[in-house]
């Protein structure tokens, strides 16, 4: 987006490694950034009102303030108009013959707005300079921008400057979307013509410290637009025990959204609190009976637990076979194959599903909600077996 979008904006570095942290990013933050842009914007299009007014001629033509426009397209709308007037005046001179009068009358006209058209620019380079930096100001975007502050400052640049029409999609589909805020929704929509959109989510998955509490937030953003909603409530990944067993771990902090299982029955859920010897030595037994009979995919699960590489060293003396271990990695990619053993930390596991899988370190202690959540998403990931060590 940065490389799209900021081509002739002031020269920007970022590192979005930097203040991730997006958690008051909610609605409240959305509307009111989006209130002061709109302060901004209705403060430009009066200003150049005045300027067109002050020298309107049944040439020119009556502007309306349209809030869905950046202040660039709604200087670029008016600039259309007076650019459509030079030219009817244009061919008017050079029709007009014997009658000098009529046609000197026409060229202060035409002079009149190519002068109002070059006023406008000025006044359109001003206020879009100035608004700009007053807005990095209040929003206290540092040189170098973190990914929180790279979502302001690219929402601010949208509302200001606009997007190129090439630049556009025609229709979008959002998998995961409880993962995203309002903010990032918004800066999406903003690609999106006429903001078509289907969105998909489940907010019992919302793993990442998102702000975003409902599906609600999100309508603002499509603020004159219709909206249909649809609860889709059955999964079809997991067995019934899988899915009873998930749903326990949710019910003490909310009844919404909590998915029915098909007819599907496998093995009950295994659940081991073992001595870290122990742990150890089970794991290995089983998943070396696994590896031998590897018929089907398995995963092996990390959430915050201290001796994830020594348990993956095991997984690699254990799997003689390189090929069929995989320890999945977010800067590695790999083709995904229904009989491979995959290892990998929480964090990479969302969205994905395997045949069998074991789940370490959510432990026995009390939950929060946002754990919860985690162990939650964590346990549906199996679709026929699942074994928890605690």
């Amino acid at each position: 987006m940065f490389k799209m979008l900021t081509e002739n904006s002031p020269k920007v570095k970022f590192n979005l490694d930097l203040n991730q942290d997006i958690s008051n990013i909610n609605l409240s933050f959305f509307e009111l950034l989006s209130t002061n842009i709109l302060k901004i914007k209705e403060k430009a299009f009066n200003e150049v009102s005045e300027v067109v007014n002050a020298r309107m001629t049944s040439d020119t033509s009556f502007y309306k303030f349209n809030p869905n426009f950046s202040i660039k397209k709604q200087f670029d709308e008016i600039t259309l108009d007076l650019d459509e007037a030079i030219r009817y005046l244009k061919d008017d001179i050079k029709e007009l013959r014997g009658n000098d009068f009529e046609k000197e009358k026409k060229k202060v006209s035409l002079i009149r707005i190519q002068n109002l058209k070059k006023e406008i620019k000025s006044v359109e380079v001003n206020i879009l300079n100035k608004s700009f930096k007053e807005l990095i100001k209040i929003y206290e975007i540092p040189k170098v921008l973190g990914y929180k502050d790279a979502l302001v400052f690219l929402y601010i640049f949208i509302e200001l400057y606009g997007i190129k029409d090439e630049e556009l999609f025609d229709y979008a589909v959002v998998d995961e979307a409880q993962d995203l805020c309002v903010l990032e929704m918004a800066i999406i929509s903003k690609f999106i013509l006429n903001r078509r959109f289907c969105i998909i989510g489940d907010l019992n998955q919302n793993i990442h410290n998102n702000p975003l509490s409902s599906w609600e937030d999100l309508f603002p953003i499509f603020n004159g637009v219709r909206i249909n909603t649809f609860q889709l409530d059955t999964n079809y990944r997991s067995t019934r025990n899988i899915i009873e067993f998930a749903n326990k771990i949710l019910l003490p902090f909310t009844k919404t959204f909590l998915p029915k299982s098909i007819e599907k029955f496998g093995p009950e859920v295994h659940e081991f609190e073992l001595t870290a010897n122990e742990e150890f030595e089970k794991f290995s037994e089983l998943i070396k009976k696994d590896y031998e009979d590897l018929t089907k995919s398995v995963g092996v699960i990390f959430y915050n637990f201290d001796k994830k590489d020594e348990y993956i060293k095991k997984l690699k003396e254990i799997c003689e076979d390189s090929e069929k271990l995989v320890v999945l990695s977010e800067h590695n990619k790999t083709v995904y194959s229904p009989r491979v053993i995959y290892a990998t930390d929480f964090n990479h596991c969302k969205g994905l599903e395997f045949n069998k899988v074991y789940l370490f370190g959510f432990g026995n202690g009390s939950l929060d909600f946002e754990t919860a959540k985690k162990y939650f998403v964590g346990c549906t990931r199996a679709m026929n077996e699942l074994i928890i060590f605690k």
